[in-house]
């Protein structure tokens, strides 16, 4: 079936298209003619729908979907991109069944008018003001930069500053970070006789732990976070936001602890 189509108004470009659609909520979209420019405000085409076609594709989708593909609604869809941006897209829906392709909208479908309001750029000067006083815009953009500049190291001092006292905050981004790494375990104390060694970042024993394949062993007691790693003859430990010395002996991890995890080896 071919549809003939006339337009009158201000040039531009037009791309036609078939919509279909079941009532059971498939869609799907056709091309009905390649994309065309006209320079007249006068323009008409004709474009051919191919029923069987278009009836076929639809009873393709409701052999996998389960949708009925009838009734099948056919929306012809112009549309108009004018040379100043306006776009106009009026549209003639048609209803396919098996004995009829029918006017959904009756014959008032036929013709659509519309206007619109194309907007267009113009040049003037880049000044703002404010009560009667003015400043360039190159101005207001070193005054913005500066402002931005102040307010970005502002940010920055107070995220340092909370950073360094909110210990929790960076045990919960060492977990986030490092969650293949870690185990928790419950406190427990260093064997008598191992030197503990305190190192200043958890960077520091995620690379310990990676390099002796390893894990890292993380407990919490009494708001501290503790993180150790503990190879054959020496463990290694970080502790988040505290003043660590630079290393300690195994009996103060031990004088650490909780005293009913210190464990007790008896001989007989």
């Amino acid at each position: 079936m071919d549809v003939h189509f006339a337009y009158h108004g201000e040039p531009g470009n037009l791309r036609i298209t078939a919509e279909l659609g079941t009532a059971g909520g498939w869609h799907s979209t056709v091309q009905l003619a390649e994309p065309a420019s006209f320079t007249n405000t006068d323009h008409e085409g004709t474009v051919r729908l191919n029923l069987k076609e278009l009836q076929a594709r639809a009873d393709a989708a409701a052999a996998i979907t389960g949708l009925a593909a009838t009734p099948l609604t056919i929306r012809i869809q112009p549309h108009v991109t004018t040379a100043s941006g306006a776009e106009f897209r009026p549209g003639l829906t048609l209803t396919l069944t098996p004995l009829q392709l029918s006017l959904a909208d009756g014959e008032k479908a036929l013709t659509v008018s519309d206007t619109a309001t194309a907007q267009h750029a113009v040049i003037v000067p880049r000044t703002l003001g404010m009560n009667g006083w003015n400043i360039s815009a190159a101005t207001a953009r070193i005054i913005s930069t500066v402002l931005i500049l102040t307010a970005l190291t502002i940010a920055l001092v107070i995220l340092v500053f909370a950073q360094g006292n909110a210990p929790g905050d960076e045990a919960a981004a060492i977990r986030r970070r490092y969650a293949a790494l870690l185990v928790r375990v419950h406190p427990m104390p260093t064997p008598q006789g191992r030197p503990v060694i305190d190192v200043t970042a958890f960077a520091t024993l995620a690379k310990l732990a990676e390099r002796y394949g390893l894990l890292v062993l993380h407990w919490t007691r009494s708001g501290v976070e503790t993180f150790v790693v503990q190879d054959e003859n020496i463990t290694y430990r970080y502790r988040p936001g505290t003043n660590q010395p630079p290393s300690s002996t195994a009996a103060e991890l031990t004088d650490a602890m909780d005293p009913s995890t210190t464990r007790v080896d008896k001989t007989h």
